[in-house]
Parts: C-alpha cells; structure tokens; sequence
C-alpha cells in the first residue's frame, strides 16, 4: 500500500499520516517501575485473547452493552468526550478530519488527549469491531512494536503496518487511570472475565 496522502484545500503541501517518528524511550522516565506496569498492562492483559494468554479476554468476554459502559468510564476519567477519538474503517477518507484534530504529521499539535483508529469493517454475518476493542488493540500494538514518542507532557501511541492506522496522544497519568479502571471494572463488575 502507498502512504495516505492528500492535497489539503487550504494548502499546497501534502497531508499524510504514514510518516515515521523519532522515538525516544520511555524507560529514560524517572519511574520505571510505572512504566515497566504499564507495559505488561497494555501489552499483555488489554490484548486480544487470540494473542495473548495472559489477557482478560475483554475482546470476548464482555457483552457490547458492557464494553460501551467501560469505554464511557474510559473517556470520563480522561475528561474527555466521543468526539476526541476517531475510529473508521476508511483512514483515507478521514483525512481532513485528521488535519483539523491536528493528528496529521504536518499538523501534528500535542496539546491535548485525542486520536484516530483503523477499526475492522463488519464481515459478512460477523459483528462489527467495539470501539474499545479497536482501541485496546492499536494501543497494545504501539507497545509491542515501541512505537512511543515523549512530546512535551504527552505520549504519541502510534500503530502501523504499511500505513498509519493509529495514532493517540496521551499523558502517562490518564494511561494509568485507564489501568486502574479498567482493572477495576473486570474485577468488580464482571467478574465472569478471566483476571
């Protein structure tokens, strides 16, 4: 696949969101321990029970009506709403809403929580992808491929395979309140889920 890339309508400069980035380790932070938890967290118990053994499952086990609660107390204890993330099947036809979220390369501003995501069209007689599914996996895979850059107070979490098909800006902070309600939200409210 070619790298998405567009003529933007005020601009005479292309917009693309396949562009690598200079990735600085988070490991240089002053808590590694922190860091070193979130990396098992996010790597290995939010993937998709297919991947990983050590997951909770949450692709599988929980029902829709439950993956929207949990992904609404997601987005509460950012304090932020829907309309910060993005998720589509077509990227490509998503770029100017990219650029004007300022999460294109050549618009690219860390100044708040927001992001985009590849989420997997509904196959014939299969139930579309959950938006926290969708997250949770282009999140994982930022982890396992090191694909993490440091921008001021922000984290840049981006998932690629020949193109962009994720990027999330976030602090460290909500990446550890998303933990705890996460963790807390398998254990206490559903406790069907494998923990």
């Amino acid at each position: 696949m070619q790298s998405v890339e567009v003529m933007a309508n005020d601009m005479n400069t292309p917009i693309d969101i396949s562009k690598d980035s200079d990735y600085i380790s988070l490991f240089q932070s002053e808590d590694v321990k922190t860091v070193i938890d979130l990396y098992d967290f996010y790597l290995y118990r939010i993937a998709n029970d297919n991947d990983c053994p050590m997951s909770y499952g949450i692709n599988s086990s929980l029902s829709w009506s439950q993956k929207d609660s949990l992904f609404e107390e997601l987005l509460e204890s950012a304090s932020i709403n829907d309309s910060a993330l993005l998720f589509d099947s077509i990227l490509r036809n998503k770029i100017k809403d990219i650029r004007l979220m300022e999460l294109s390369d050549t618009t690219l501003k860390c100044d708040r929580i927001k992001g985009f995501f590849h989420i997997n069209s509904p196959r014939q007689g299969k139930t579309p992808q959950h938006k926290i599914d969708a997250l949770f996996k282009h999140i994982r895979d930022s982890f396992a491929h090191g694909r993490i850059a440091i921008c001021n107070d922000y984290l840049v979490l981006e998932d690629k395979t020949n193109e962009m098909t994720a990027r999330l800006i976030i602090t460290l902070d909500v990446l550890k309140r998303w933990k705890s309600v996460i963790g807390d939200y398998i254990s206490v409210d559903n406790t069907e889920v494998n923990t």
